[in-house]
């Protein structure tokens, strides 16, 4: 028995596999005499709408920042058409999960289930031929990535249901229709040709899940928040949820802002990052020494051997807080960890790996409740209060508590033996509920503005490091420590809560930043 005889015993009667799309188009006859069999009619209209659409758009060999080189990046230009559609190509892409719930989602009435019987149901909208891209999501946006596919081939499909329907259905919609051709806004990268929900599955799966977000080219930043503010539109259509406010979109965007903001201060407070004004002292120096442009228009590679390439912004002392209460009467707050990092303790120190040298420069103390001492929680959390591990416990009555927190905000200089008033930095994990338990005892810590000494900003550790991961929630303490290879010995003690928090943030930094 031939060969093509035993593959025809084997796969003649497997239709799905006959059916695959291997794009494999230059096999000779003579090696194969197995034809596909169909099962429907949108089969043949699928497989010739792909040989008509031209292969991908203007492949250049730069990828997108962060990228795998394996992949292949677009720059878009408005010149290029395609051959698929009469619609000139320019320059605009589509969500490709929104519209593969347009029916759904956008038409209402006996109109919708129509519409969706002869173009979206039964797989009839993934067999048709679509060119994937993809870009990455911003880290406060969604979790991964938006796949698109170009607007025209979006247009011919909704002409194709007009024709049919006698209906007038279009891209009216936000966030339907993106413009990636502009200045300043970040390439996509094509991933392939897909005819089936499998193929586009799969096609899907081979995006890197470690790339970097697309960030601003120099002088490219209102560009790049006009971009942050397209793909935020465009991600929420493909949500199943309510389409959230004007309003209450324009708050989050602010919000995310505010956090890398944020970020970015704290890099500059650590030493490594430029703030763009106070490393201007440097700058002959650091051009006689590097004939390298300024210091706040050049970054400088960061080595964990090495001190930190700039000034310690303002020279802040951050403050590490936790604070335990009673799991069932929260009013009372039975201990309060504080831990202080001053950075001047750190000037010509190199921060080592994981931040090690560094490390060691933090000061933690443990502040225990003498009303409370006998409450131990163990319902939802296991308390330890009785293991402190850096240090000796401190016992104080509940109406000293405040007193003796504040006292722990008051840091001696290193060129002066008096408590002279320094800029303070509050590290918390998750810390917002500190703040309002700082209430309870007194202690208010809203930031005031830079030119004050007392707070001048907050370091959430677990908003941070979602960010920098690019993560859609937050992490607990302890597996954030364990991302850093390090042990979190009797967590739930406010003391030893308050130290990892700081070691955390530190190794997050230096991470970040390198």
């Amino acid at each position: 028995m031939k060969r093509t005889e035993r593959l025809g015993l084997l796969f003649s009667q497997d239709y799905a596999l006959l059916r695959l799309d291997t794009q494999l188009r230059t096999v000779p006859e003579s090696q194969s005499n197995l034809e596909p069999v169909s099962t429907n009619d949108n089969v043949n209209t699928t497989n010739e709408q792909c040989d008509n659409v031209r292969e991908p758009i203007s492949e250049r060999t730069a990828p997108l920042v962060g990228s795998s080189t394996q992949t292949n990046s677009v720059d878009i230009t408005p010149s290029i058409s395609l051959e698929s559609s009469d619609v000139p190509y320019d320059g605009t892409f589509s969500p490709l999960v929104t519209i593969s719930r347009y029916a759904y989602k956008y038409v209402k009435g006996p109109l919708s289930q129509e519409l969706a019987t002869q173009f979206f149901d039964g797989g009839k909208f993934w067999s048709r031929c679509w060119d994937l891209y993809y870009i990455k999501l911003p880290p406060l946006t969604g979790p991964r990535h938006l796949i698109l596919v170009p607007t025209p081939q979006v247009r011919a499909f909704f002409q194709e249901i007009n024709n049919t329907l006698q209906s007038n259905f279009t891209l009216s919609d936000e966030g339907l229709v993106l413009p990636f051709g502009k200045e300043g806004f970040p390439r996509l990268v094509y991933i392939g040709r897909s005819t089936s929900r499998e193929m586009k599955d799969h096609l899907e799966s081979t995006i890197p899940a470690s790339l970097e977000a697309p960030h601003p080219s120099p002088g490219m930043d209102e560009q790049f928040v006009a971009f942050e503010q397209m793909i935020e539109t465009a991600w929420e259509t493909t949500r199943n949820r309510r389409k959230p406010s004007r309003v209450k979109q324009q708050q989050r965007i602010q919000n995310q802002r505010q956090l890398v903001e944020s970020l970015r201060r704290t890099q500059s407070y650590l030493g490594l990052r430029s703030s763009g004004t106070d490393d201007l002292i440097n700058t002959a120096a650091w051009e006689e020494e590097t004939a390298q442009e300024p210091i706040h228009a050049t970054p400088r590679p960061l080595h964990m051997d090495k001190p930190a390439p700039f000034p310690f912004w303002m020279a802040p002392v951050f403050i590490s807080i936790d604070v335990e209460s009673n799991e069932h009467h929260h009013k009372q707050i039975t201990e309060v960890g504080v831990s202080t990092l001053d950075t001047l303790d750190l000037v010509g120190m190199s921060p080592a790996e994981n931040g090690a040298h560094w490390r060691t420069k933090i000061q933690s103390r443990h502040l225990r409740v003498t009303e409370y001492a006998y409450h131990i929680n163990q319902h939802f959390v296991a308390g330890c209060p009785g293991n402190f591990d850096f240090g000796v416990s401190e016992w104080v009555s509940a109406n000293d508590l405040g007193a003796s927190v504040q006292n722990a905000f008051q840091i001696p200089s290193s060129f002066s033996p008096t408590y002279a008033p320094r800029h303070l930095i509050l590290v918390g994990h998750s810390i917002n509920s500190d703040i309002q338990y700082l209430h309870q005892i007194g202690i208010r810590v809203e930031c005031k503005q830079e030119a004050t000494a007392g707070f001048i900003g907050t370091v959430d550790t677990a908003e941070f490091f979602r960010i920098i991961r690019g993560e859609p929630t937050t992490r607990k303490l302890a597996d954030i420590l364990q991302e850093f290879n390090l042990t979190g010995w009797h967590l739930h003690n406010a003391g030893n809560d308050a130290r990892y928090a700081m070691e955390v943030m530190l190794c997050m930094m230096l991470e970040h930043s390198r």
